[in-house]
């Protein structure tokens, strides 16, 4: 459980004794030489761009540390730390990390809510992209219909192969005699495409453009949504 008192954020600036040193006998001031690095607070997305629109690329962990290269303005979002952020919790500050993906502020510690990268992702003469539309969530995912839409009728059921997020399947179930008993028998049919589960299940209400996103990483973890 989490304590305000005990979510005191720290950051981390690493320079080396021996630059300290030899800026000190040349009588200049020391420079930076490393980046921001932070700690990863909670299990939070690890995204291709400042936004969960984009691509996701997996997770952090919580203790996971990470080396903050720049940063960006992004979608506001809510985690681990908008006990500490007024205007209701959001924030929309983001951080690209050393292995190319961003990170949201909110659910890493680094001692400040305001920037401490240094440098903008922006920078360097590329435009900033145009502002996305808000991101509207439409509700869950009917699996069993959709296996009925990807396979037909045949599909009977969804069926969880592997117990995670992504090992949903569609499978046929029939019931069989053996020895004078009843019994299912389940035959695979094949994998379930979850962009497609939700753009057909709402296409029905005027949103043919919805599409899939784990939110939670767990086999339930799905929901559908669309840009607004």
């Amino acid at each position: 459980m989490a304590f305000p008192w005990a979510n005191v954020r720290t950051t981390v600036i690493s320079v080396t004794s021996a630059a300290l040193l030899t800026a000190g006998s040349l009588g200049v001031a020391p420079s930076a030489i490393a980046a921001a690095t932070a700690t990863v607070k909670t299990q939070t997305q690890r995204m291709s761009d400042a936004n969960l629109g984009s691509q996701q690329n997996g997770w952090y962990n919580p203790g996971d540390q990470l080396t903050l290269v720049c940063s960006k303005r992004g979608q506001p979002v809510k985690g681990f730390f908008s006990f500490n952020i007024p205007n209701g919790g959001w924030d929309n500050l983001w951080y690209k990390t050393s292995d190319g993906n961003f990170v949201a502020d909110v659910d890493i510690e680094t001692g400040t809510l305001n920037d401490v990268a240094g440098s903008d992702c922006g920078a360097g003469g590329t435009p900033p992209p145009p502002p996305q539309p808000a991101e509207v969530r439409l509700g869950g995912i009917n699996l069993d219909q959709a296996c009925k839409a990807q396979w037909g009728e045949l599909a009977t059921e969804a069926w969880l192969k592997t117990n995670d997020a992504y090992g949903w399947q569609c499978r046929h179930m029939e019931t069989v005699s053996y020895g004078g008993l009843i019994a299912p028998y389940y035959t695979n049919i094949g994998g379930l495409d979850m962009n497609r589960a939700c753009a057909d299940q709402y296409a029905q209400y005027g949103k043919p453009d919805a599409y899939a996103r784990l939110v939670e990483n767990h086999a339930q973890g799905w929901a559908c949504f669309r840009k607004g």
